[in-house]
């Protein structure tokens, strides 16, 4: 049995006690002002660990359940304004990547992009600056690579130069 004790009051007095069974296992934890003893420091960090195992392995399978949606699982080369607007007004989390052929950021940038595609639950879309103008300027582009982020039909975030692979997951994580 464990006993969990709350500290005196101010008139000193100590509340009554009350008896928990938490089997074998002992150690200190100090919650809310109440003490409970008998479980060990190893327990409980194997609890979080544990823990942290199932939260990992929930998050893998709503990614994969979100890839299995209508993710294509590479981008998509943006050939009209009627595909780009197709492309970002429908649901879920859409990634548009802004670039030009010439630009070295943007092929340093390539590699993520397509990393990103394989494994994120958003669309990833690419736009060349210097074929489709007249979108890069309604979305005011002034540099390159430049990444959009829509969500569900609305342009909720911009990245503009190179980023990492962890920065775009977390963003797209956060609106998927």
């Amino acid at each position: 049995m464990t006993e969990l004790t709350a500290s005196g009051g101010p008139s000193g007095h100590t509340p009554p006690r009350l008896l928990l069974s938490v089997g074998a296992r002992t150690a200190a934890v100090k919650r809310n002002g109440y003490v409970r003893t008998g479980m060990s420091d190893a327990s409980d960090a194997a609890e979080d660990e544990h823990s942290d195992d199932e939260i990992a392995e929930i998050r893998e399978r709503k990614r994969e359940e979100l890839l299995s949606d209508d993710t294509p699982g590479e981008p998509v080369h943006v050939e009209s304004r009627a595909q780009f607007d197709e492309l970002t007004g429908d649901d879920g989390v859409v990634m548009v990547d802004f670039h030009a052929d010439w630009c070295g950021p943007c092929q340093m940038l390539e590699p993520i992009v397509e990393a990103v595609a394989e494994t994120m639950p958003a669309t990833v879309a690419k736009v060349d600056v210097d074929d489709h103008q007249a979108i890069a300027r309604e979305f005011e582009v002034q540099g390159v690579p430049t990444l959009l982020f829509f969500v569900d039909g609305e342009l909720e975030e911009r990245l503009v130069g190179v980023q990492d692979e962890v920065e775009i997951g977390n963003i797209i994580e956060r609106y998927a």
